[in-house]
């Protein structure tokens, strides 16, 4: 069984997430989703750095958003 990811084909991801945060708090459904994609260690730089800059476009909580940071900046292999 195919996993369909709700942001779409890998290599449309990172187009995705700035459309997301273009688009500003109308996408505030999305944050858990782009959350996900920042903390996720197996996605591309390029989406973690799109679902960031989405999140702070969208204006994240930053209740929210530490956490994820915090765990990127523990793990050796984020950067």
């Amino acid at each position: 069984i195919e996993s369909k990811d709700p942001l779409g084909k890998p290599e449309d991801k990172t187009d995705v997430l700035q459309l997301l945060g273009n688009l500003g708090l109308e996408s505030k459904d999305a944050i858990p989703l782009i959350l996900k994609v920042l903390g996720d260690k197996n996605e591309k730089y390029q989406n973690r750095s799109a679902a960031l800059n989405a999140l702070v476009k969208i204006g994240v909580d930053v209740k929210e958003l530490l956490p994820v940071l915090n765990s990127i900046l523990k793990d050796e292999n984020s950067y």
